[in-house]
């Protein structure tokens, strides 16, 4: 989701308005003062930044997409697959592959500094591919197996593509980055709207090592062309030692740990329903009809909140600063949660 590439995003961010006359000291300078003739000048849109968002919409589709569907095989695992385990141990393989994306972060936006967009997507998309075949081939009742391919393999590697995603798009826009970064979140969404569906109607026809393999030739197809449209409107920086690789001082601002903080307190119940809304459902009525369905409209509702609801509190900043926006967010979410 767009709220937890926090890592990745935050190095554009920080230097979103400035750019050091240095292309090698492009995270920062030595004595961290930059004149007015460096500011950066976005494009605010044209062709080369509207490729860029469509790729980054791409690669969320197919990393956060998959993510976002874990609450169909979580039921599949708990009815047929992987029946002789406990919903708790299933739920694991979810929550270890989103675990390892997240850590992942710091350094795929270091690696985005050094090598651009490019080389990140196709290690990316070999990964998580490559998890998905590797799945297809793993057998019932050997949850170790579900644990290499789908948490391991998937969460180590896809953080390469996600981190720089945002970033990317975020390089050509200041005053709509707002709208640009929400339609690159939205990827999430409609692959958590379509991969679910997918799913549950294409393994009763082919089963499920095929449904897998025409999901892995999904995800390739969405970073290939993510690779063709996709590139970094700033210089790559050149490494000068191992430990100039990642850069914590942004961390040295306290508003900003904070912010890194309450973010990772509240990413602890964000997938929460993603992955218990199916099973739920049987629990209350082992025979509905709509339980399929509900995974779906859970990640279209996201989508309406990441791109229709985008101007508004764009336009609210004004009057209330992001703090309370992201304050009043996690109430309503809260309230929610505790009506259902």
């Amino acid at each position: 989701m767009a709220g937890n590439t926090l890592s990745g995003q935050s190095r554009s961010e920080k230097h979103s308005s400035i750019v050091p006359s240095d292309p090698e000291n492009i995270s920062g300078t030595q004595d961290g003062v930059f004149s007015p003739a460096q500011e950066e000048v976005y494009p605010e849109g044209g062709t080369q930044a509207w490729l860029a968002v469509t790729g980054s919409f791409l690669v969320y589709f197919a990393s956060f997409g998959v993510v976002n569907s874990f609450g169909f095989f979580q039921t599949f695992y708990q009815q047929e697959y992987l029946k002789n385990y406990s919903p708790t141990a299933i739920s694991f393989i979810g929550t270890l592959q989103i675990t390892l994306m997240y850590l992942s972060g710091s350094v795929a936006g270091a690696l985005f500094d050094l090598y651009g967009p490019k080389w990140l997507y196709l290690f990316a998309a070999i990964g998580g591919a490559g998890s998905m075949l590797a799945t297809s081939f793993t057998q019932p009742n050997a949850i170790w197996q579900q644990f290499l391919a789908q948490s391991l393999l998937f969460g180590l590697t896809v953080a390469y593509g996600v981190q720089p995603a945002l970033t990317v798009a975020g390089q050509y826009f200041h005053r709509k980055r707002a709208m640009a970064m929400g339609i690159v979140a939205s990827g999430s969404s409609l692959g958590g709207v379509c991969l679910p569906i997918m799913f549950s109607r294409l393994i009763p026809q082919i089963g499920f090592a095929w449904a897998l393999r025409v999901g892995a030739v999904i995800l390739l197809t969405c970073y290939g062309l993510a690779i063709v449209v996709s590139s970094s409107k700033q210089p790559k920086r050149k490494l000068k030692s191992l430990g100039s690789l990642l850069d914590y001082r942004g961390f040295l601002d306290i508003r900003y740990s904070c912010l890194s903080a309450g973010a990772v307190i509240a990413s602890l119940g964000v997938y929460v329903p993603f992955y218990y809304i199916e099973p739920f459902c049987v629990a209350l009525d082992p025979n509905s009809k709509v339980r399929s369905y509900l995974l779906p409209l859970i990640n279209a509702s996201s989508l309406f909140g990441r791109i229709l609801c985008v101007p508004s509190p764009w336009a609210m900043r004004t009057r209330l600063n992001y703090g309370r926006l992201l304050t009043l967010a996690a109430v309503d979410m809260q309230r929610t949660a505790l009506a259902g």
